[in-house]
């Protein structure tokens, strides 16, 4: 199911393994994340059983776009983290819990993890234009006094 819904989201991403990749790294991420990521691919198990009666390996493929069209133009139930920006406070304090999260929510979860996981790899760092023969002369933003390196 994950290498299904990972190619439709990131094209390529059968090609490059993502699937493979993520099944690697979800094994070592903390409990709350793992537990997050298979709610998102069990949303889509459970809205392929109430839309069409099955499971989502067996809908067809425009079924399984029709849901992802449906999931990605929702509205999120839960709002997005504010960006921090120096001299604010920090707001440790929320106003209760978050409300439970809807299928785009799951949406732009899945959708965030395939992508990092996609440009994380050969293939997709070579369409981002990185053919290993790069080089910076020093670290970006990283100067000191008496640096010569720029």
């Amino acid at each position: 199911m994950l290498a299904r819904l990972a190619e439709q989201l990131v094209p390529g991403s059968g090609a490059a393994g993502v699937a493979e990749l993520l099944d690697r790294v979800m094994a070592v991420e903390p409990i709350e994340d793992q537990t997050r990521f298979l709610s998102a691919l069990g949303a889509f198990e459970r809205e392929a059983r109430d839309r069409h009666a099955r499971g989502w390996l067996e809908i067809d493929e425009s079924q399984q776009r029709e849901i992802l069209r449906a999931a990605s133009t929702l509205a999120p139930a839960q709002p997005m983290p504010r960006v921090w920006t120096k001299g604010q406070p920090v707001e440790l304090d929320r106003p209760g819990p978050p409300p439970p999260a809807n299928l785009r929510d799951h949406f732009d979860r899945l959708r965030d993890v395939v992508a990092r996981a996609y440009y994380a790899t050969e293939s997709g760092m070579k369409e981002l234009g990185f053919t290993g023969r790069m080089a910076w002369p020093g670290l970006p933003g990283c100067t000191h006094p008496g640096d010569d390196h720029r």
